[in-house]
Formats: structure tokens, C-alpha cells, sequence
């Protein structure tokens, strides 16, 4: 959801180690352009499905009845404007994923 809403991950690093270190830190932020326009309500779901201790994170079923889903989808509006810089973010991940992919 975190990648889908800002188009990067959010224990991003320059390698795979950096990435898991920064997945053992746990920490993550909301302080990016990519998030101004992202509700209060999506953010506080991010931040539950990305709890740091297991026990206390939200199962999937959870998270299909927190308020932003039921507040989305009881919706009949729908805003199709999608901000050209998380696109081209989800477009830079792909590639570099694809990168990690054929190299190993």
C-alpha cells in the first residue's frame, strides 16, 4: 500500500544490506512530496500494516475493514487524479526490481 500510494518502498537503501538494516530499524516516513495529498485515514492503515511488533500489526482481514477501505468504497466519487511524480516512482521501481531480478 506504502509503495502504491508514493511509488517507493518504505525501507528503501542503496543495496540489500541497507535494506535490511532499515527494515530492522522499522522506521518510515510520510515526510515526502509523494504523501501531501494522502489521507489521514490511508496513512493511519500504512502505519498499522507496518507495525513493527507482530503481535500488535493487523491481520489482512483487519485492514479490509479499517476506515479507509470502508470509506473508499462506499464512495461514489473517485479521484482519478494521479500524481505524475508516484508514477514515474512505481515506473523506477519496476525497472530496478527487473535489475535485481536478472542478476541473481
Amino acid at each position: 500500500m506504502y509503495i502504491l500510494l508514493c511509488g517507493f518502498p518504505p525501507f528503501n537503501g542503496k543495496g540489500d544490506n541497507e535494506i535490511l538494516q532499515n527494515v530492522l530499524k522499522g522506521t518510515f516516513t510520510f515526510k515526502h512530496a509523494e504523501f501531501e495529498n494522502v489521507s489521514i485515514e490511508a496513512k493511519r492503515l500504512i502505519q498499522r500494516l507496518l507495525e513493527y511488533k507482530p503481535e500488535a500489526r493487523i491481520s489482512a482481514e483487519e485492514a479490509l475493514n479499517d476506515e479507509w477501505f470502508t470509506k473508499m468504497l462506499g464512495s461514489e466519487k473517485v479521484d482519478t487524479n494521479l500524481n505524475q511524480k508516484v508514477l514515474t516512482n512505481l515506473r523506477t521501481f519496476r525497472v530496478r526490481i527487473k535489475k535485481c531480478m536478472c542478476i541473481k
